[in-house]
């Protein structure tokens, strides 16, 4: 146990006692420092602390606080007591403990109900440690809720350029940095196919034309993935109230013929024609069309059937 003695009366804030309270400041940080810390060269670690002033910086701040406080309010601390006096109204001090009034509960009218029809449910895999976990994402979530993806569009421009498919976003800067990460990530050509891009029609009965269009990242093989290793990828979902397959099939068509697309952002405030950023560019090669029909449930592609992404209106 080490004491501190400190002469009666003297505050740290005092303007002309500064430099006699910053010495003491500096020999009390360092003996405890000595005492609560080891190190393999005390001599150098604080050649290092005080090489850049960083120390006595922040003891610095310390005796600066007081003379600004003394200056705003005519004194260098603050007190609990300056407080006090302006409440108006005192409160009884409350125990700590809560008093808690158990009652109990009824059961559920329809639980064996609910447990059927949770049984019927498959189940999900279950994680005991946070490394059976491996976490994938193209997506910048915060980026994209800025960039406000709205719709996607197609063009063809004929040989020798490559049909594209372009993302509709409605702020400029966010929808240019997700294609800027993008390309600084996987290069001008999706080599890899990390970006994984698919088309989900027949979504609904009363609207044929209706899809979405799904962004998420390429699934690992289980071989990548080391151990039993579960993985968790973030997904972006469009769906596009088309009036007519017209478009759509335009570029599929195109896209049967080259074998590849160019993957672009555009800017597009719901009036007017879109803005391609055509400099963005990426191109890929790989593109799933499926229909809803087609989609089992550990398909990917089951994420664009969730009744979160829109309305079915089957």
């Amino acid at each position: 146990m080490a004491n501190v003695s400190w002469p009666a009366g003297l505050l740290p804030g005092t303007f002309g006692q500064q430099e006699e309270v910053q010495k003491m400041l500096v020999g009390l940080s360092s003996s405890i420092f000595v005492a609560t810390c080891a190190v393999r060269d005390i001599k150098a670690t604080f050649n290092r602390f005080f090489s850049d002033d960083a120390v006595l910086h922040r003891i610095s701040m310390i005796l600066v606080a007081c003379n600004s406080r003394s200056r705003l309010f005519k004194s260098g601390i603050s007190r609990l007591s300056d407080w006090t006096k302006l409440a108006k109204t005192t409160f009884t001090l409350q125990p700590s403990r809560p008093n808690i009034v158990r009652r109990r509960l009824k059961p559920h009218e329809d639980a064996k109900e609910l447990n059927e029809k949770l049984s019927s449910k498959p189940e999900g895999p279950s994680f005991k440690d946070h490394r059976d976990l491996s976490v994938r994402s193209i997506i910048d979530i915060h980026l994209w809720n800025r960039a406000g993806w709205t719709g996607t569009a197609f063009a063809d421009w004929g040989p020798p350029h490559p049909p594209a498919i372009a993302l509709l976003f409605t702020d400029y800067d966010a929808g240019k940095k997700i294609f800027e990460r993008w390309r600084d990530r996987f290069g001008r050509i999706d080599e890899e196919e990390d970006i994984y891009l698919a088309i989900v029609r027949g979504i609904s009965a009363v609207n044929p034309a209706h899809y979405r269009v799904l962004i998420t990242s390429r699934i690992r093989p289980k071989d990548e993935l080391p151990g039993n290793q579960q993985m968790i990828i973030a997904a972006r979902i469009n769906t596009m109230h088309a009036e007519s397959n017209v478009n759509l099939a335009r570029f599929l068509e195109a896209y049967g013929r080259v074998g590849c697309y160019a993957l672009l952002p555009a800017i597009w405030k719901g009036a007017g024609e879109p803005k391609l950023l055509s400099d963005l560019s990426i191109l890929k090669r790989k593109l799933i069309v499926k229909d809803a029909s087609e989609i089992a449930h550990n398909d990917i592609e089951a994420m664009a059937l969730n009744p979160s992404c829109g309305v079915d209106e089957s």
